[in-house]
């Protein structure tokens, strides 16, 4: 088999054609830039969280510097409600990504939604930077877009604490939140697809199995992810924190392509449980081996991964900026390494 380019490796595993090896990606919130990257190419935040241009540079500089297959923007989950009126605090240091840090709703429909969203705030600027990512590299990487999950928006909004309250003392009111974060998630999913990412990461902390129910999570969360899937008409990727596996299920059966999962949940159980519905991305800890531990650890880490069956490896999350570049290049070796469990190469 002659080399394959790392867009040709994701979209053959996704579609079960043969891969040379397993591909590596992150789609835990797109996030792969380091401080050190940006010291690499003098890049910096917070002023690559503004300007297309240098969040393109920063992010092709993920693959040029440490090899994981990707591209990917934004790098946090503040894009669609600062867009909304919520109140963002970028921070001031290298390593500060931008954060909600409250809202001035109490009701849906005091939420003032722009005229043009796709103008509003940032949002340009992500779209611009996926336009310059898919002419540089395009041909050669997978473009990723990350968006927030429809939960974690409408807690945006709305307050996460008020909502996960009021969701059971009165559901009409933030039930107006969620469908209101459901009919902007698919707006700008769909946006992002058509300024050529060529897939779509959906991140929604809040609907963790550590926050709500599964019951919750399959009246309320799944529909509404599901519907933003089919707005997005394209490959679609689903990240959750947390012990997801209550609900990995249901998670498959939103229509996304593949399923992030955090190193909190067993691979090789996630594999039984979504078996023919999506594949499973993960899931190197982020928080404690990419960040803390050497480069020997991730390569261990990513053994038992692999073996444990998992289709892409990648990080549990998105990386802390502050991570070592040596350890994500582990983590790119040990996928050139270690052989595929249950298929090799043809």
């Amino acid at each position: 088999m002659t080399d394959m380019t790392p867009k040709e490796r994701l979209f053959n595993a996704l579609n079960d054609r043969p891969i040379d090896r397993i591909p590596t990606f992150c789609s835990g919130c797109s996030q792969t830039v380091t401080v050190e990257s940006m010291e690499a190419i003098r890049v910096y935040w917070p002023e690559a969280h503004r300007d297309p241009g240098k969040m393109a540079e920063l992010s092709r500089s993920t693959y040029d510097l440490t090899g994981l297959e990707v591209a990917g923007v934004p790098y946090c989950l503040s894009i669609e409600a600062e867009a909304l009126g919520c109140y963002t605090d970028f921070g001031s240091k290298r390593d500060s990504i931008p954060q909600i840090t409250g809202t001035p709703y109490t009701d849906f429909d005091e939420v003032v939604v722009p005229e043009d969203l796709l103008m509003a705030k940032r949002v340009p600027v992500i779209l611009e930077a996926i336009s310059i990512l898919k002419e540089r590299v395009g041909d050669t990487l997978p473009v990723v877009a990350g968006m927030t999950g429809p939960f974690t928006l409408a807690g945006h909004l709305s307050g996460i604490e008020p909502m996960l309250k009021g969701l059971i003392r009165k559901p009409d009111k933030y039930m107006g939140f969620i469908q209101l974060a459901t009919e902007i998630g698919s707006i700008y999913g769909k946006a992002l697809m058509e300024a050529g990412a060529d897939v779509i990461s959906i991140a929604d902390p809040s609907a963790s199995s550590d926050i709500i129910s599964p019951r919750m999570f399959r009246g309320i969360v799944k529909p509404a992810i599901a519907r933003i899937v089919e707005a997005i008409g394209g490959t679609s990727f689903l990240h959750i924190c947390g012990n997801c596996t209550p609900i990995l299920g249901d998670m498959a059966e939103t229509g996304v392509n593949s399923i992030s999962i955090s190193d909190k949940v067993d691979a090789r159980q996630a594999k039984g449980l979504v078996s023919g519905k999506a594949k499973i991305t993960g899931n190197i800890s982020t928080t404690v081996t990419l960040l803390l531990k050497g480069p020997e650890d991730v390569r261990e880490e990513c053994r038992a991964a692999i073996e444990a069956g998992v289709d892409i490896l990648a990080p549990s999350c998105g990386i802390s900026p502050v991570t070592p570049n040596r350890n994500i290049i582990a983590l790119v070796d040990s996928a050139r390494i270690h052989s595929l469990p249950s298929a090799g190469v043809p």
